[in-house]
């Protein structure tokens, strides 16, 4: 609901704020010197697109707004120029948009899914119910899968990321996209291919055209071997929940404010 504040700092004759005629009478018809206040209403592409509130000084008789605008105000819901309303607040008039998206097996990548969710904001998606088009329109994606130790070139998690990423994700334009990476591994039962989906979507994504951020130091695994090594760095943040399930929250946190820094809007 949109509130109306009238200041009276003269008669109120001269204001005529809610006569019936005000609307269809020229804006500035009166002489008097009285000075009223209007909301400054930048024009949006929806209604969504907001800017902080900023109000601009209006003299009775200026040119600053006519009939129109006013008219405009009263048929948006902002209200008449001669009072003052909040509009919502934005950081920013671009509507920034991002994603999370998992796959899983066992249920351990869903897990972090949801530590990296509550550090982030964002709803956690598993791949096969995310919708491309949504994808296509987003600014930033952060993704993670288990790996299948198989030791594939190919086709490494054994979840519906394998469909995905050579189905859909082969018509997709990600060019000026930033995308994190994610992933999960046994480093004890599996060390010879620990966390290798990583790798396998690091190329499918850049082969898309989207710009790889967020890799991770290889500090504290105890890993034999992986695809998804890059110098003394893992390509994004491994994760570990069957040897190291104690770290995944803090890891996930911590990662998360790095990739913030690299780029990644959410």
């Amino acid at each position: 609901m949109v509130a109306f504040f009238a200041f009276l700092g003269a008669a109120a004759a001269d204001r005529q704020l809610f006569q019936p005629a005000f609307l269809a009478s020229p804006y500035g018809a009166s002489t008097a010197s009285t000075q009223t206040y209007a909301p400054q209403v930048p024009m949006y592409a929806s209604p969504e697109q907001y800017v902080s509130e900023q109000y601009v000084y209006v003299e009775e008789g200026s040119s600053t707004m006519g009939t129109m605008g006013v008219a405009m105000l009263a048929v948006s819901g902002v209200g008449v120029a001669y009072g003052l309303t909040k509009r919502s607040k934005r950081t920013s008039g671009v509507d920034m948009k991002a994603m999370l998206l998992y796959s899983t097996t066992t249920g351990n990548t869903e897990t972090v899914a949801g530590y990296i969710a509550d550090a982030t904001g964002l709803e956690a998606t598993d791949i096969g119910d995310a919708d491309p088009a949504s994808m296509a329109e987003c600014d930033s994606l952060i993704i993670g899968a288990p790996t299948w130790h198989t030791g594939a070139d190919t086709e490494r998690s054994g979840t519906a990321w394998d469909e995905f990423l050579y189905g859909d994700l082969t018509s997709m334009d990600l060019s000026g996209k930033k995308v994190a990476i994610f992933g999960m591994g046994d480093q004890a039962g599996y060390a010879d291919n620990y966390c290798d989906a990583m790798d396998e979507l690091e190329s499918c994504f850049k082969a898309q055209g989207a710009e790889v951020v967020g890799q991770w130091s290889t500090e504290g695994y105890e890993h034999e071997d992986t695809k998804s090594l890059r110098g003394d760095k893992f390509v994004g943040c491994a994760f570990d929940e069957d040897n190291q399930p104690e770290l995944s929250e803090e890891r996930a946190q911590q990662w998360v404010e790095q990739i913030k820094g690299e780029g990644i809007v959410v």
